[in-house]
C-alpha cells in the first residue's frame, strides 16, 4: 500500500441531479451515497450563467433600505458615550 492510499479517502461514483434545472451529472465523492440532489449546478447558477433571477433582483436595494440608518445611529451612540 502506497503512502497516498493511506491518506486519501476512497472515492465513489455518485449520480447527482440538480433540482433547479434537472441536469444530471456523475461525480466522484468520498460519500457512499448512490445519488445526491443539489439545488443549483453550473448550468443554472447565476454566477455561471450571468443571469439575474427575479428573486435576487433588488436584494441590494432592500438591504440598503433596511439598514439605512444603522451606521449613523451606531456612530451617534458611540459619540455620546465618549462625551460622558
Amino acid at each position: 500500500m502506497s503512502a497516498n492510499a493511506e491518506i486519501h479517502p476512497k472515492l465513489f461514483t455518485v449520480e447527482t441531479k440538480c433540482t433547479g434545472c434537472g441536469n444530471k451529472m456523475t461525480l466522484s465523492s468520498p460519500l457512499e451515497e448512490s445519488s445526491l440532489c443539489v439545488e443549483t449546478c453550473h448550468k443554472c447558477h447565476p454566477a455561471y450563467t450571468g443571469e439575474k433571477r427575479a428573486l435576487q433582483a433588488g436584494a441590494v436595494e432592500k438591504f440598503n433600505q433596511k439598514y439605512a440608518g444603522f451606521y449613523a445611529s451606531k456612530k451617534q451612540s458611540s459619540d455620546k458615550a465618549k462625551q460622558s
